[in-house]
């Protein structure tokens, strides 16, 4: 059969089990900053297969690299424009086509 603690020893035990928990919540402060909160499930429609929305903390994705070449070639209109488009893209196909141009602008 348990033995009630002393009253002074009851106190200590007290101060014990605070101290504990003043522990355990700096620690937690420590291994948490302010400011940082935990990542929320995805439910409804944030799990469907949708684009971004500017909202969201993820990054957009990258463009496919061939779109931003054919941009480029379709803005290059004058001669200048077109031997750097062929310097930036020397083995892309589209700098035939480029050189082409570059050929019925300036004949040599």
């Amino acid at each position: 059969m348990k033995r009630p603690l002393s009253p002074g020893l009851a106190k200590v035990a007290r101060g014990a089990r605070a101290l504990g928990l003043c522990l355990v919540a700096w620690v937690s402060f420590l291994a948490f900053p302010r400011g940082v909160e935990a990542p929320r499930a995805q439910t409804g429609a944030a799990m469907t297969n949708r684009p971004h929305a500017p909202d969201r903390a993820d990054p957009p994705r990258a463009r496919d690299g061939d779109v931003a070449i054919r941009e480029e070639f379709e803005a290059a209109r004058s001669a200048d424009a077109l031997r750097l488009f062929i310097e930036r893209h020397p083995g892309h196909p589209l700098a035939d086509e480029a050189r082409a141009r570059l050929r019925t602008i300036n004949p040599r």
